[in-house]
């Protein structure tokens, strides 16, 4: 396993897991959901998910190799049998909820 239990995030945490059973996507405007496929622009957040196996464990690997730094508590929950992991990255110095610019 790679991440520890996060009580606090469980509810995006099953958004973001079946929103993954999906394929790749990226939410648009509107409620459409469409592929990124615009790989030379990098989102300031990202909620990475996915079960808890070394894939998941190399996507987050990636994006903290790609510049981005790790954002909140990292989530795991249980459903139906299988492990789920969700981590949040952002991009060092992006403003985050409350405006705040610390990288904290």
């Amino acid at each position: 396993s790679c991440f520890r239990v996060g009580p606090s995030c469980r509810a995006g945490l099953l958004a973001g897991i079946a929103l993954a059973k999906q394929g790749p996507t990226d939410a648009r405007p509107g409620g459409a959901i469409k592929m990124n496929t615009d790989m030379t622009q990098r989102k300031a957040y990202r909620f990475l998910t996915g079960p808890d196996d070394a894939a998941f464990c190399q996507r987050v690997s990636d994006a903290l190799a790609e510049g981005y730094v790790l954002y909140g508590d990292p989530v795991m929950i249980v459903s139906d049998g299988a492990r789920y992991c969700g981590q949040a990255v952002v991009l060092p110095g992006t403003r985050h909820g409350n405006g705040d610019q610390s990288d904290d």
